[in-house]
Order: C-alpha cells, then structure tokens, then sequence
C-alpha cells in the first residue's frame, strides 16, 4: 500500500493531472528496492513522494513560453529536467547508504 497520496505529492508538485499511477509505480520500486533496508518509513516516505513527482513530471507539460496582447503558449514536453538533479541525488544517497 502506498505510503503517500495525490495530495501529499501536490505539495511539492504544482500540477492539475492526477498522480495515482506514478505514485502505485513509485509505491512498487521503493519497496521492492529498499524495503527491509534499515531505512525509517519517514524515509521512504520522502523516497517514494519525490520519486512519483519526479515520474508525474514526464506527463505534466509546463509553459514554455507566454504572450500577453496575443495569448501565445508554448509548451515543452515536462519538467524531468528540473527533477533530474534530485533524481540523481537520490541515486546517489540510496548507493552510498543502502545499495553498497
């Protein structure tokens, strides 16, 4: 069972799609991967609310670029970009306390 909800992920998200998916995904990885790994469920909280958000931003387009007098938007395909960075930090904490 999941331990976060939509809600919990729109707090660190600003997004209007629903997040249930990435957060069932992130739900499995997370206890395949860490479960029994001596991490606190506070942890894996966090673990599995970033990662559904960093999942939920390939999905979620974000305005590129805005016109006022003309109302031109332009979208770009997500913001896995902005994420990224975090995705790897995350790798990075889990491979030096957890995975080695």
């Amino acid at each position: 069972m999941a331990r976060i909800t939509d809600a919990g992920v729109k707090q660190i998200l600003d997004t209007a799609i629903d997040t249930s998916p990435f957060i069932t995904a992130a739900n499995l990885l997370i206890d395949y991967h860490l479960l029994g790994q001596g991490l606190t469920e506070a942890i894996l909280t966090e673990i599995e609310r970033f990662y559904a958000a960093w999942l939920a931003c390939g999905r979620d387009p974000r305005a590129q670029s805005v016109r006022t007098d003309d109302t031109t938007v332009q979208y770009q395909e997500g913001q896995n970009d902005y994420y990224f960075e975090l995705a790897v930090s995350f790798r990075g904490i889990l491979e030096r306390e957890v995975l080695l």
